[in-house]
């Protein structure tokens, strides 16, 4: 039998929920990590290198994740 083992930092403690305005930039391409994001209503643009490369538009879709698991700078950007 496998053990799973988890790590605390993968689960942070649930934080309220919170409105961004639309062009607002919730993470930047190179920021620390910080919190995984669940998309409740809009959508969210990710940004590489200044190019849009696609849209989150669906409720219950989570982004941030990459850099949180991996501890590493975020990857792109993502703007409300």
């Amino acid at each position: 039998m496998t053990t799973l083992q988890l790590d605390p930092v993968i689960l942070p403690e649930a934080q309220p929920t919170r409105t961004f305005q639309a062009g607002e930039m919730l993470v930047r391409q190179g920021d620390e990590p910080g919190v995984v994001y669940v998309l409740m209503t809009g959508s969210v643009e990710v940004i590489r290198d200044g190019r849009a490369l696609c849209k989150y538009v669906t409720p219950g879709t989570f982004f941030g994740d990459v850099a949180v698991l991996t501890g590493e700078s975020s990857m792109v950007s993502f703007r409300a």
